[in-house]
């Protein structure tokens, strides 16, 4: 075919170069061409517009599907262009869709060689869009035919939806950071440049490659620095914790804003002529083209386009080119404010950022402007030509005479210099003088949540000030909104507070706060300021001074410092040059580091240790090479607590019943360097085996339930840190990984198939992105939540009705972000004879939600904002609650609780989509696991194999395995079954019942068998097929839920007995608990042939073999050696340390006599033995050791709380020169 002539970049391209790379999805940009009427020919570019459709019909054309194209799958493209092209996103929003370090590489390479013909600069073709495997999409080069023709070229073109996407901060910052690596890297100054440019000009002296690319490094250098600006040689790499900011304070005596730079206005940039009426406070916006308040990609000012730097907060929201309409001169906005204050003697101010000229108009009423006179027309020209906007002051200041109470609306009118002017800006602060009050200031502002967020006053006067009935406000026009209650007075000089969102305040990118007097109109003190959200707070440096500092340590209700603090973890700030990709401190890798502005970073996480902490500061570039370093000391107060570091395997905290959970705080430490003690527990305990030795620790289970393991570090000064990871044991069969084309039985469909040739609505596939479900919807219509009729796709299964489970699974978005939906877990229950469905999952892309309906009525329990396009979740049953909970940073955390009603069962549960409008969206679940405690099997806990024959010298016809039943108890083997091929063909057990202690046998032939070794032995079953290898096989042994019992792998070599090997012996096993795949617990049977369901494996019920009062089937129980009687070799044999109550496996552990010894003085003899708590002992004589002549001295003596007891014989007298003593133990 013709494209696979000439296509470029194909299948092969993508894996070379991405891990799965096919499996992304490829766009080709190119032109759009079409033919009209009168024979002639039209085209545009490709660009980041949208078209006011989610059809991909009105994309294809310019954005061509070059892979997956049988699906024909537009549906994250159009998202994305919605995004970028209507300018209405935010960072996490954006981060979703797009690999902005990707985007900005290609952005900086294209502009920097001018490659005009390309997307990003003036033409939209000549390269491709591919969405990679991780869902974010990327730009690819194709054509460079275009490049190194003109120095002059623009850096980044202004296509539509570019600039709003290159020109955010953080993107800026990407970008800016590669063209600094061109410059300073990979171009004029690069020797690894150089010479590869003289060695293409030695392969051809036809003409001088070096001279040609060497005039265009130089003569580019000024256009990439004029575009940097700022951030390349001008911002220092520096610490800013603790660092001046601008003074905050409201110019009380200029007036207070009541309009600023930031706000939103209504807009028309469509180049008509609105006349003179659209500046009228009733004007009904009956024009065409305007943009109102709260209208998509409108998020404020500074308003235009313009290429040169701009005071803060620089182009927000783009206005039409005027290169894109002839003689596009005039801009209209118009701002509505309310005003409630007095209107005698009130004055109004205007400044402005504005390029080229404005005019304003208040209520209708001029009022002056700057290079634009009032009543000029629509073609006016502004009087002026402004080449770089800058802030200009009081371009109007006058009297308010045009003020009224209530509604007020100011009307602004930017002209440009002429019509081919290349930039327009608009941004104006308008103010309102009110009058003054005294005495308070602000002294100190947190903006955060309650209980962290304060305003701090202090008092600068003689006298005391009480704060009661003073207002608080972030609004100019309402300084009424917020009365303070409480008698707070404030002492001369000292201070008072109150909470930041409990007086009403909001936190948000801009910090305003207005102190008004109880009259409610004098403003007393008032800041409006751009602060981080970071934890620091700002205040004065010096107590009611006009020096302001952010602190990283706020201090409510106290004097300002700086240069400490008592914190055990710090955030420090900074600026950095554009060279700087990212920032770490020296010897904390775990840090968080973001950028957060072009110049601005912040790194969070860092911990600090007693004293004074010098931290070494670098910055990085991308390849990890220092090029900026800095200092920052700061000294803390007290001892710093451990730092824990708690590791788990598996990392998922997931695991089956019979697995092994694997825990590791090895990387915890101590700041000052001291050593550290652990101390592990476990919630509940029962049903949970753990073992722990320093900072690392083990845990099986024998019960599915939730387990939460708790690690306590300290260090040597006492301070102690704990954390705590709750762990979900499942049945295996209760777990589904999506790791096989075809569900687990127990599963039920629900309006949905699975994929197919033709899957024209709904489907699922766990072959697309193996290891995980899709559950496709598509757009053919909407698929609503609802019980009777419910078209919704859904994938559920029976739950437990009417005890306590755990529903969880792992969810994320795999194309559509945004929309009109909701994914995640569903449940079904009847609460009093009515039957509800509870919904939670992800909503709309940015919440977590939970909802229940009833017939056709949902009911929003609970909702959270989410900035992620995944989310782990559950649903949990305990007693008559549901509980909706999320995980972050390995922490559940609770969204709702539900009291389920009367006599409530729960009848179903799983996943679900709903969608309320039209659209298409693909869920990706990673798996979905049940947790429930009651389906039990006795034989994960005492079900053993004991026995393995293979390779016997009489043929594999005599091969064997022997298992017993250690519990005191019967149990059915029903549904146990040993996996298929593993070791053999799958045999599954029926309804047999194993008694207590019995033996039993599964063998390759029976009759073979039998004619061996008789009738005796029990067969339980007689495998269908397979032989057990002789050079060593896989045995997995699993319950009736499909947890492993057994799952041990045995050899025929060294360190594995070889007796076994063909030498006539069978493999027994020396330890039931024991490590089933280490050798050393196995041996060679001593009888040749094996001993199946007799005493040689220690099996044989009531055969003691090695005589130390034990059986063998005891032994196997308590892991001690049935063929050796003091199986630690205390000197004292098992059994007896087992009456005694010590540790037959352990030799420190035993029932000994310590000491004798008798005082000269009285003859008294003092004797000491090993014990253990909860044990009585008595004190025994003889005075010739013969049989009868043993006898009690004194009363039964309970043990000690320590290792060792005590008693005193006081009938023993000096006379007395030979007595013999034993311990006997009190039944």
């Amino acid at each position: 075919s013709v494209r696979d002539d000439m296509e470029p970049i194909a299948n092969d391209f993508l894996n070379r170069n991405f891990s799965e790379g096919n499996r992304g999805t490829l766009l080709r940009i190119d032109d759009e061409w079409w033919y009209e009427d009168d024979f002639g020919r039209g085209s545009r570019n490709a660009d980041w517009s949208y078209k006011g459709s989610d059809e991909a019909t009105r994309y294809h054309s310019e954005w061509l599907m070059r892979s997956r194209e049988a699906e024909y799958d537009y549906t994250s493209f159009v998202e994305f262009v919605n995004k970028v092209g209507t300018n209405s996103f935010n960072r996490p929003q954006i981060e979703r869709l797009i690999d902005t370090d990707l985007a900005a590489l290609n952005a900086a390479v294209r502009g920097y060689d001018g490659d005009w013909d390309t997307l990003t600069l003036r033409r939209g073709k000549n390269g491709y869009f591919y969405r990679k495997p991780d869902g974010l999409w990327m730009l690819v080069h194709w054509d460079g035919d275009r490049v190194f023709e003109n120095s002059g070229e623009n850096i980044m073109g202004n296509l539509s939806g570019i600039r709003n996407y290159f020109y955010e901060p953080h993107v800026r910052r990407m970008l800016n950071y590669y063209l600094t690596e061109l410059l300073e890297k990979h171009t004029r100054n690069s020797a690894h440049t150089a010479a590869w440019l003289q060695a293409e000009e030695n392969a051809s002296s036809s003409y001088s490659v070096s001279s040609k690319y060497a005039n265009w490094f130089n003569s580019r250098v000024g256009e990439v620095e004029g575009f940097i600006g700022s951030p390349l040689d001008s911002t220092n790499f520096a610490v800013t914790t603790e660092a001046t900011h601008p003074d905050p304070e409201v110019n009380l005596s200029a007036g207070i804003p009541f309009i600023n730079y930031g706000d939103t206005w209504d807009f028309n940039d469509q180049n008509l002529d609105l006349g003179t009426g659209w500046r009228d406070p009733n004007y009904n916006y009956s024009h065409a083209g305007w943009t109102r308040q709260g209208d998509a990609g409108n998020v404020g000012g500074l308003y235009g386009f313009e290429n040169s730097g701009l005071p803060a907060p620089g182009i927000r929201t783009p206005l039409l080119n005027s290169d894109n309409a002839s003689n596009h001169i005039t801009y209209y906005f118009r701002k509505e404010f309310e005003y409630t204050g007095s209107l005698v003697g009130v004055t109004i101010t205007i400044d402005q950022i504005v390029d080229d000229g404005a005019t304003y108009y208040l209520n209708g009423t001029p009022i002056g402007g700057a290079g634009v006179s009032a009543g000029a027309g629509w073609k006016t020209d502004a009087s002026r030509t402004v080449g770089n906007a800058t802030e200009e002051l009081g371009v109007v200041s006058g009297d308010g005479s045009a003020l009224v109470l209530g509604a007020n609306v100011l009307a602004a009118e930017v002209h440009q210099t002429n019509e081919g002017s290349s930039d327009v800006v608009f941004g104006a602060r308008f103010s309102i003088s009110v009058p003054g009050g005294g005495g308070l200031v602000i002294n100190e502002v947190l903006p955060a949540g309650p209980g962290a967020g304060f305003v701090e006053f202090f008092n600068p006067t003689a006298s005391p000030i009480n704060l009661q009935n003073h207002h608080l406000s972030d609004s100019a026009g309402n300084l009424t909104r917020f009365r303070i209650t409480d008698n707070i007075l404030v002492s001369p000089m000292g201070f008072g507070s109150v909470g930041f969102t409990e007086s009403s305040l909001t936190v948000g990118p801009t910090t305003v706060v207005y102190l008004t007097a109880p009259d409610g109109e004098s403003v007393i003190s008032a800041i409006d300021t751009t602060m981080p959200l970071d934890g620091r707070s700002l205040g004065r440096q010096g107590d009611g001074s006009s020096n302001w500092l952010l602190f990283a340590s706020p201090t409510r209700d106290g004097a300002n410092t700086s240069g400490g603090t008592s914190a055990n973890m710090i955030t420090l700030n900074g600026t950095s040059p554009s060279r700087v990709y990212e920032v770490r401190i020296v010897g904390q890798p775990d840090t968080e580091f973001e950028w957060i502005s072009t110049t601005e970073w912040t790194l969070s996480g860092i911990y600090l240790e007693s004293g004074q902490n010098s931290l070494i500061v670098e910055g990085l570039d991308r390849e990890g090479e220092v090029v900026e370093s800095s200092v920052f000391v700061i000294n803390k107060s007290g001892n710093a607590p451990p730092v824990v570091d708690f590791d788990t395997t598996p990392e998922s905290l997931n695991l089956g019943v019979g697995e092994t959970l694997a825990l590791d705080a090895g990387g915890s430490f101590d700041p000052e360097g001291g050593p550290l003690n652990f101390a592990w527990a476990v919630s509940p305990t029962a049903d949970v085996n753990l073992g722990s030795s320093g900072s690392l620790a083990t845990a099986t289970f024998s019960r599915p339930g939730l387990y939460e393991f708790t690690v306590t570090v300290t260090d040597d000064q006492n301070e102690e840190s704990s954390v705590t990871r709750e762990v979900a044991v499942y049945n295996a069969q209760d777990f589904s990984p999506f790791a096989s084309p075809v569900l687990e039985g127990h599963w039920e469909l629900g309006n949905l198939e699975p994929r197919s040739n033709y899957s024209p609505s709904t489907w699922y596939s766990t072959q697309d992105n193996p290891g995980n479900l899709l559950l496709q919807v598509l757009e053919d219509s909407a698929k609503p939540l609802a019980i009777g009729g419910a078209t919704f796709p859904h994938l559920w299964r029976v739950m437990p009705n009417d005890t306590d489970w755990s529903l969880q699974t792992d969810l994320s978005l795999d194309t559509r972000q945004f929309g009109d939906f909701h994914t995640g877990l569903i449940v079904e229950t009847v609460e009093a004879g009515v039957t509800s469905r509870y919904t939670f999952g992800l909503e709309n892309g940015s919440s977590i939600s939970a909802k229940r309906i009833q017939g056709t009525t949902v009911v929003s329990l609970a909702s959270i904002p989410w900035e992620r396009g995944s989310a782990e979740l559950r649903i949990r049953r305990e007693g008559s609650m549901l509980q909706f909970e999320h995980r972050v940073d390995e922490i559940w955390i609770d969204v709702h609780s539900r009291a389920l009603a009367a006599s409530p069962t729960v009848n179903m549960g799983g996943i679900f989509t709903t969608t309320d409008t039209p659209q298409s969206l693909r869920s990706d679940f990673d798996y979905v696991l049940l947790v429930d405690p009651q389906r039990l099997s006795e034989a994960i806990d005492f079900l053993r194999i004991t026995e393995v024959m293979y390779n016997p010298p009489g043929g594999a016809s005599l091969e064997y395995i022997e298992l017993i039943n250690i519990s005191g108890n019967a149990f059915s083997l029903d549904g146990i079954r040993f996996e298929g091929t593993r070791p053999f063909d799958e045999l599954i057990f029926g309804p047999l019942i194993l008694s207590s202690g019995e033996v039993g046998l599964v063998v390759n032939d029976q009759v073979a068998f039998q004619a061996e070794y008789g009738i005796g032995p029990r067969i339980l079953a007689q495998w269908p097929g397979g032989l057990l290898s002789n050079g060593g096989e896989r045995v997995v042994l699993r319950d009736i839920f499909g947890n492993p019992i057994h799952d041990f792998t045995y050899d025929d070599e060294v360190p594995w007995p070889l007796g076994a090997d063909g030498n006539g012996s069978s493999l027994e096993v020396i330890d039931v608990n024991g490590d089933y795949n280490d050798p050393a617990n196995w041996r060679s049977s001593l009888q040749i042939g094996g001993t199946p369901g007799s005493s040689d494996a220690g099996t044989g019920p009531g055969t003691d073999t090695d005589g130390d009062g034990l059986t063998d089937a005891q032994e196997q129980v308590l892991g001690t050696d049935p063929l050796k009687a003091d199986s630690d070799g205390d000197g004292v044999d098992d059994g007896t340390e087992v009456a005694a109550g010590t540790d037959p496996l352990n030799s420190s552990s035993s029932f000994t006599l310590v000491s004798a010894s008798r005082i000269p003085t009285t003859g008294e003899v003092l004797l000491t033995w090993k014990s253990v708590p909860g044990k009585t002992y008595q004190c025994q004589f003889s005075s010739d050791l013969t049989i009868d002549s043993w006898q009690d001295v004194g009363a039964p003596v309970p043990a000690s709380a320590g290792l060792t007891t005590s008693f005193l014989d006081t009938n023993a007298t000096p006379q007395i020169t030979e007595r013999y003593y034993r311990i006997a133990i009190v039944p």
